[in-house]
């Protein structure tokens, strides 16, 4: 039996005992002016806990459970998962038994590709000292989602996403380039000769939604010719003199693309770096540490809310510290990295863990995905022969 909720003609909501099928048992009212009927058992209680974005309430193993809806994983990727760091694992609605002891995973969206989230402090307050500053804070919010030993200042470095990844890059089928796109983005602005470009003909495009309210794009390209680079879909004009590395800045409205031609052999573009304003797009995949201006927590006291840091540009509230080019509060792209200790039906219990787990984002095991790429390469080379 269940109770279901009628409604008067007045608005007035009466329970209504019916059976399995629907069919009414009880009426809620008899007569005109009639006492209600008597009342049902009880309820279903509470909802079940960890809801997820797209999650269906239904019945499983004779309670109520949150569903997976229509979204459908690539293979190797599991969740979303919620992260218990005392038990040091990940409750996933999947089987995950298929993955091996020692196997890697890292954070990643629903697609398979890694995230990285932005974690920030309150804004700084003070500032005192240069070789090892001492940063003071209005509260301790979030300092302990940071730790000694975390890098928080990247200088020019913006390592929010893997942008060498999809959706983001697109050959347009070319697929044939004289370095690999994860050069544009490995954190060293490359030279002429070893920049990205196209290698027989094409167009490389790169799409972001992630620079809305941008307003300043430097490029650093190798050109010949004319007509061979297109901001938000228009073409620009360069002024960097053929055959010679050269950066640009260019004034923008927001940042949706980049493409960059090869025309033919007298009128092409190779692509350096790209700099959205000021930051550097860097992949998340390429360690903070590597950044030769990271500074990085040595002490943290959360009693009287300050962190020390072992150097960069920090600028306090009250005009202290670098008022031009400080950074004006503590942050680091936090992202949950680690490997398979046992791989379970509803759980992932973890081997190595970085402790960067956010709830809600889902897990992947890229040797798989690896496998799933090198396939799917292989296909594309035995089309082109």
């Amino acid at each position: 039996m269940a109770i279901l909720y009628g409604t008067q003609s007045n608005g007035e909501t009466l329970p209504v005992l019916v059976d399995q099928f629907g069919n009414l048992l009880a009426k809620g009212i008899e007569g005109q002016q009639g006492p209600i009927g008597p009342e049902g058992p009880p309820g279903v209680g509470e909802l079940p806990p960890n809801p997820f974005e797209g999650a269906i309430l239904g019945w499983e193993d004779g309670e109520l459970a949150w569903l997976s809806g229509s979204i459908i994983l690539p293979a190797g990727t599991y969740g979303p998962y919620t992260y218990d760091s005392d038990s040091q694992l990940l409750d996933i609605p999947q089987d995950a038994s298929a993955l091996l002891n020692g196997q890697q995973l890292f954070m990643s969206d629903d697609k398979g590709i890694q995230v990285g989230i932005e974690i920030a402090t309150d804004l700084i307050s003070n500032v005192r000292g240069v070789a090892n500053p001492i940063l003071t804070f209005p509260s301790s919010n979030n300092f302990d989602k940071f730790a000694a030993g975390d890098v928080v200042y990247e200088g020019n470095w913006n390592r929010s996403r893997e942008w060498s990844a999809p959706p983001i890059f697109d050959d347009n089928g070319y697929g044939d380039w004289a370095e690999p796109i994860t050069t544009l983005f490995s954190g060293v602005i490359a030279s002429g000769t070893n920049s990205v470009l196209p290698d027989s003909g094409g167009t490389f495009t790169l799409s972001f939604d992630d620079f809305s309210s941008a307003t300043k794009v430097r490029l650093y390209y190798f050109r010949k010719g004319t007509n061979v680079l297109k901001i938000n879909g228009e073409f620009v004009t360069l002024a960097g003199a053929p055959d010679k590395s050269s950066d640009q800045e260019f004034t923008v409205s927001g940042l949706t693309s980049i493409d960059w031609l090869f025309v033919d052999q007298s009128n092409y573009c190779y692509m350096r770096g790209i700099e959205v304003d000021g930051k550097l797009l860097v992949d998340s995949s390429v360690p903070a540490s590597a950044n030769p201006d990271a500074a990085k927590i040595i002490f943290i006291d959360e009693a009287i809310s300050t962190i020390t840091t072992d150097g960069g540009s920090w600028k306090g509230t009250d005009g202290s510290g670098d008022q031009s080019n400080g950074s004006p509060d503590i942050r680091k792209i936090s992202s949950g990295d680690g490997s398979v200790a046992t791989g379970l039906n509803g759980a992932i219990v973890l081997r190595a863990d970085n402790g960067e787990w956010i709830d809600g984002y889902y897990v992947t095991a890229p040797e798989q995905q690896i496998a799933v790429r090198k396939v799917a390469l292989s296909a594309v080379r035995r089309k082109t022969k």
